[in-house]
């Protein structure tokens, strides 16, 4: 049964991050038309609706779907509410972290080419490998190449690196 994104007792309580409890659909039909005639015709008699909260923040909601012959136990939904909080801070967490890992992998590897780089071209034309980094850096900017890729050819040997240290052999 969908009746749309945000739709129903859910969603007005997920915008509101205010309890929503409605022990009777066909009461609440004309507020929420579309939710309300499809759960009725599901056979759902009624809905409750309570937010997923961190601090102030509301995470979403928890909506129960009942026959509506009786009321929810709020108390047993409070507790999946808390479970739901622990689970999306836990899952926005992982997430973070994953991002986290993926970017300093790539930092790692983009340093360890260019430290790389940086010793060929050191070695190439006799100079530090500040003198190096340097001119490296320098050529990136003009050509408007990110520093990684330049180095990456560099390494690979797609740049001459006469080119980049300006000196004629």
């Amino acid at each position: 049964m969908s009746a749309g994104f945000g739709q129903g007792p859910g969603g007005e309580c997920a915008r509101t991050g205010l309890p929503v409890l409605c022990p009777d659909l066909r009461r609440e039909r004309s507020r929420w038309l579309v939710f309300a005639t499809k759960a009725i015709a599901a056979g759902v008699g009624a809905a409750w609706a309570l937010p997923i909260r961190h601090g102030d923040d509301t995470l979403g909601a928890l909506l129960l779907l009942g026959p509506g012959t009786e009321d929810a136990d709020l108390r047993v939904a409070e507790v999946l509410v808390e479970a739901a909080a622990v689970s999306l801070l836990r899952a926005a967490a992982s997430e973070r972290t994953a991002v986290e890992t993926s970017q300093l992998r790539t930092a790692l590897t983009s340093r360890v080419v260019v430290e790389q780089a940086k010793g060929m071209l050191a070695v190439h034309g006799s100079v530090d490998v500040g003198t190096a980094f340097a001119c490296m850096r320098s050529h990136a900017r003009r050509s408007g190449q990110p520093l990684r890729d330049l180095a990456a050819a560099i390494v690979r040997g797609d740049v001459d690196p006469a080119i980049i240290l300006h000196v004629d052999r």
